[in-house]
């Protein structure tokens, strides 16, 4: 019988571009335009400028460049601080895999000149392997869903450092016993399930749930490691005290990771963010938007918001908005800004914004309420975010809206098309790149996979 190992190492080295079926290879363009957007904002906010500064001290070879920026570094800096980048804002797809899939593979695609269509193969298996071992392990959902809270420990995706070191083994042109070193020493090198302890703390912190920048820069190192003869312990999967025992949650299912691996695609089932906030306030702000547009409204019309959606645990004080990282944890103050008009992008988390008492204000109209419709209708439809929005006006007329997915939930009728996508991506990139270098880079996103050199689509992303 074929090991769990032996499953992953064959697919991250026997899938082809060439194999990918279309509707996978034009996900992975979708995938990149969206990240690379985020990266370009991310650049505006602490988070993203202090990974900046400290890959520039990691410095190393010129090897790989960091988003938005036109200097080469070493491919684990840039690894490192493009992680942080896409994740700065809290804006890039959903489950949180791109972090650190993309920017460990785009590191060592840039290193060894690899194609797009390379790099496509690459990122493709890096978050194939990095999701299915995510559903095998996470007991996030199921614990929200029968006991009210989350587990005492657990990590959000922390195990996609797996996936994300064999799709740079790829690049890397790692032999066999390379591969298994690599997938051993990533096993070894992911960070602790620290998700409860992160979710109780405040203010945020900059690490958040899952410590990204880490993530990614530890993958291509297992990586480079494996290459030069460092080993690690090839059967960490398999092993009766390996990677199952990591697991704080107990939760270990590991047929959920090779069940039809590479005929269905979990790589299709993304959730792109229109807010620059956590995922499990996005259909209640779609309604907010909805009646704000359809009646006119302005913040000084409406007296009192409650919101019915599933019950949120990550954040005690949702009415002590601080920081940064505090907005995108705050359904109150993500209200407050969507009643305002405030653009989804890096202004929603700025030193100006968080100084706007008008904002705080308005967001101690907002009441939460957590409703177990919510969780019950996710029982039966996974991809569902039910939520309701009902708005009291200061001259007594209510306002309700319901709605079943968040904008941007792939599979379902409220997908983001691509123009979407591009218009994200161009409200990131207007404020550090002219109007043409924005232009020929989504171009270049659309064709990647005829991109000889992925160097050549970073170059564009860098200022002039």
């Amino acid at each position: 019988m074929t090991s769990l190992t032996d499953r992953l190492l064959e697919f991250g080295a026997d899938t082809r571009f060439e194999d990918l079926p279309a509707a996978v290879v034009h996900e992975a363009r979708r995938y990149v335009l969206d990240a690379l957007g985020c990266a370009l904002g991310g650049h505006a906010v602490d988070k993203g400028r202090i990974a900046v500064l400290h890959a520039k001290r990691l410095a190393g070879p010129p090897e790989a460049m960091v988003i938005g920026q036109g200097t080469l570094i070493g491919a684990s800096a840039a690894a490192f601080a493009n992680a942080e980048l896409i994740n700065a804002l809290d804006q890039d797809s959903l489950p949180h895999v791109v972090p650190i899939t993309l920017p460990t593979v785009l590191a060592a695609a840039q290193a060894m000149h690899s194609s797009g269509a390379e790099l496509i193969a690459a990122l493709v298996v890096a978050h194939e392997i990095g999701v299915r071992l995510n559903r095998a392990s996470s007991a996030m959902i199921k614990s929200l869903t029968e006991t009210g809270s989350t587990p005492e420990a657990f990590g959000i995706n922390n195990e996609s450092i797996i996936g994300a070191a064999l799709g740079a083994c790829r690049l890397l042109g790692h032999t066999r016993p390379q591969r298994s070193h690599a997938l051993g020493l990533a096993a070894y090198f992911c960070t602790l399930p620290v998700a409860r302890d992160w979710e109780e703390a405040m203010p945020k912190s900059m690490a958040k749930y899952t410590p990204v920048g880490l993530l990614a820069q530890n993958a291509l190192q297992a990586a480079l490691l494996a290459r030069e003869g460092f080993t690690g312990h090839p059967r960490v999967l398999d092993a009766p005290h390996g990677f199952a025992c990591f697991n704080a949650t107990g939760r270990w299912e590991p047929e959920l990771v090779t069940r039809e691996l590479g005929r269905q695609w979990a790589f299709l089932d993304q959730q792109y963010k229109p807010w620059p906030c956590c995922r499990f306030f996005h259909s209640q702000l779609d309604l907010m938007q909805r009646l704000i547009q359809e009646h006119r409204l302005t913040p000084d019309q409406i007296e009192a918001v409650h919101t019915h959606g599933p019950r949120f645990v990550a954040n005690p004080t949702p009415h002590d908005t601080r920081t940064q990282i505090d907005v995108q944890f705050s359904l109150p103050f993500c209200m407050a800004l969507v009643a305002h008009g405030v653009p989804p992008d890096a202004r929603w988390q700025s030193h100006d914004t968080l100084a706007r008492m008008e904002l705080h204000t308005f967001a101690r109209r907002v009441t939460m309420h957590a409703d177990p419709h919510s969780l019950e209708v996710r029982r039966t439809e996974p991809r569902s975010w039910w939520a309701r929005v009902e708005i009291t006006l200061v001259d007594g007329r209510e306002l309700v809206a319901e709605t079943l997915f968040a904008n941007g939930t792939n599979g379902t009728p409220a997908e983001l098309d691509d123009a979407a996508l591009e218009a994200k991506f161009r409200r990131h990139a207007e404020h550090s790149l002219p109007g043409d270098r924005i232009e020929n880079a989504v171009e270049t996103v659309w064709g990647l996979d005829r991109l000889a050199d992925t160097g050549q689509l970073l170059e564009l992303l860098a200022p002039l």
